[in-house]
């Protein structure tokens, strides 16, 4: 027992001694290394300097030597260039000939190994084609195409990018559901005219409207429809506007000017527009009245009916303007049935002869034509489309009947 614990300890010292000689090594190492580096760069440095300084001289002279016997070999080389070009046309038909059977060989294995493959390619992947294939056969039947490939299917990513970019894009064919919730999208507006109750009034009106279109009228009553153009008519309203009367306020100014001597009673009247239907008839009889002006829609109508007619009697100028209220406001009234005129000022003789010689050839000189001319008579569209299929029906029976008597 006790040589073996010396053993033990024998070997300690060994493994010890070998631990501690690579850790020597390297410090014996580091001068060797170190010397040639020092010594390296003064030792260089003379040998590098001499041949750069002696190498331009000894190099010229060769050189310069060889350029005569360069140029003596070009045309040599130039006489040679033919017969090159000659050897290389012979030489390729006998490669191609000896090329072909081995061409021809290789042919049938080729095609056997690609038969190979294609009968290899259904049985490894049958999963592949799917519901691909069906796809593409539906859509070349469809689209009219002889060929029957089709590309892969784009995958699920792809598809997800392309709805992304078109939703961001907002093309018209996307869907954009609204909600018309409380307190969500505002709901569209609608024509709720005939959900409304209207006033009594305004369905008179309508009534009214309707009935003088589908009644025959008679021409007293229906002369009232032809009122002025719109041109003509604004001139005389331009030119009615200079002679308005004072309104209420400024009269009794005026009056209490008088009353308190500051202003004297002018033995002339001012020339204005005159109003009151018994007023402007009293004009009319007397002769003074140059120009009258009645409204077309007056209601009751009978409070007009004989003022063109006793306006031709007289010789006075008339005619018809749409608005009772707008002759109103030349008056300083809410409406006016009738208005006139009995004269103007020297600055305004020509243009109110202007409108008095349009006026009368519209109304007086075509008295007797208005006379006659019946109004009303217009049927609704459901009616006019029933009475055009009648007359087609009838025209296409007289055509018959004339083909047979011939």
């Amino acid at each position: 027992m006790p040589p073996k614990t010396q053993a033990k300890g024998e070997s300690k010292p060994k493994t010890e001694e070998k631990k501690e000689q690579p850790k020597q090594a390297p410090a014996a190492a580091a001068p060797k290394k170190e010397e040639p580096k020092k010594a390296a760069p003064a030792t260089s440095a003379p040998k590098k300097e001499e041949p750069k300084k002696a190498a331009p001289a000894a190099a010229s002279a060769p050189k310069k030597a060889a350029e005569p016997a360069k140029k003596a070999a070009e045309p040599a080389k130039k006489a040679a260039e033919p017969a090159k070009k000659e050897a290389k046309k012979e030489a390729a038909p006998a490669k191609k000939e000896a090329a072909a059977p081995a061409k021809k060989s290789a042919e049938p294995a080729k095609k056997e190994a690609k038969k190979d493959s294609k009968k290899e390619q259904p049985k490894a992947a049958p999963a592949a084609k799917g519901k691909a294939t069906k796809t593409a056969a539906k859509d070349t039947k469809k689209e009219g195409k002889k060929d029957t490939k089709r590309k892969a299917p784009e995958s699920t990513e792809q598809a997800a990018k392309k709805q992304k970019t078109e939703k961001s894009v907002g093309i018209v064919g996307t869907k954009k559901p609204r909600n018309f919730s409380v307190g969500n999208d505002i709901q569209p507006k609608r024509d709720l005219t005939r959900f409304v109750k209207w006033p009594r009034y305004i369905l008179m009106q309508r009534q009214r409207r309707v009935l003088q279109h589908r009644l025959k009228v008679p021409p007293s009553i229906n002369q009232f429809t032809r009122t002025l153009d719109t041109n003509t008519a604004a001139n005389l309203f331009k030119l009615l506007n200079k002679y308005r009367p004072e309104d209420h306020a400024a009269k009794q100014k005026r009056l209490l000017k008088i009353a308190a001597g500051k202003a004297r009673v002018k033995a002339v009247k001012p020339l204005t527009v005159k109003c009151g239907i018994n007023h402007v008839t009293k004009l009319i009889e007397e002769k003074k009245a140059s120009l009258v002006v009645i409204a077309h829609d007056v209601d009751p109508i009978e409070l007009v009916l004989y003022l063109p007619a006793l306006c031709r009697k007289q010789n006075i100028p008339y005619c018809f303007v749409k608005g009772k209220a707008r002759l109103g406001q030349l008056v300083h009234h809410k409406t006016a049935t009738a208005v006139a005129l009995k004269g103007v000022k020297t600055e305004d003789r020509q243009e109110f002869a202007q409108l008095v010689s349009v006026i009368r050839a519209n109304y007086n000189e075509k008295y007797e034509e208005m006379k006659r001319k019946w109004g009303g008579g217009i049927m609704g569209l459901k009616s006019q489309a029933v009475t055009k299929q009648r007359e087609k029906v009838k025209k296409q029976e007289e055509k018959k009947k004339a083909i047979k008597f011939k």
